[in-house]
């Protein structure tokens, strides 16, 4: 039997992937007021939503050789949800701080620009939840990733936004927890065996 050897190359990926929703679970804990990121909150917003593009990317790479279209086409979704559903929010709780702008201005003023809020939060938000849906039915489809985990990557994605958009921490830290247990698997199968290779059913 040949022994599998480590793939190093994967590390940063591997590592980003739990970064992702590691420093997202950390930032629900730094809400402030009325359930808002802040410039804490914000930060680390910013810096998971860097971390999840790059767990994105090593998934697309591992998937590139057997699901081209899957990993070149799923990539933009994932890069905009992260980008507008992660980073654009985390930016926007920042410069509320620093400016001194409470929530419901905010959304007021970006009520006057309906093209923009539209393309960056309204439209791009949802791309990160439904990205992670849509991995999670594909990964479970192509019998990549054993049950356990896609389900609970799936129901970590429809936490998402039931608990940002009501703003309710428990359910925002839950959702995050969830989507820690199968990204350490993902990123303990991609450095173990270079790629997502398919599982024979159990």
């Amino acid at each position: 039997m040949t022994k599998r050897l480590p793939h190093p190359g994967n590390a940063p990926s591997a590592i980003a992937l739990i970064a992702g929703p590691a420093l997202f679970t950390a930032a629900d804990f730094f809400w402030v007021g009325d359930a808002e990121y802040g410039l804490v909150a914000g930060t680390l917003l910013v810096l998971g939503s860097v971390a999840w593009i790059v767990g994105f990317a090593g998934i697309a790479a591992a998937l590139r050789h057997d699901a081209p279209l899957i990993a070149g086409w799923g990539l933009l979704p994932a890069v905009y949800g992260a980008v507008c559903g992660g980073a654009a929010f985390g930016l926007q709780g920042v410069m509320n701080a620093v400016y001194g702008v409470d929530h419901a201005e905010s959304l007021e003023r970006l009520g006057e620009h309906p093209v923009i809020a539209n393309l960056i939060f309204w439209i791009g938000g949802p791309a990160f939840p439904l990205t992670l849906l849509a991995l999670a039915v594909y990964l479970l489809a192509s019998r990549r990733i054993p049950r356990w985990t896609g389900l609970i990557l799936a129901a970590g994605a429809v936490l998402f936004p039931l608990a940002r958009i009501p703003r309710v921490e428990v359910i925002a830290v839950g959702a995050d927890i969830l989507m820690v247990i199968p990204a350490v698997f993902l990123a303990t199968v991609l450095v173990r065996h270079g790629g997502l290779p398919r599982r024979a059913d159990r």
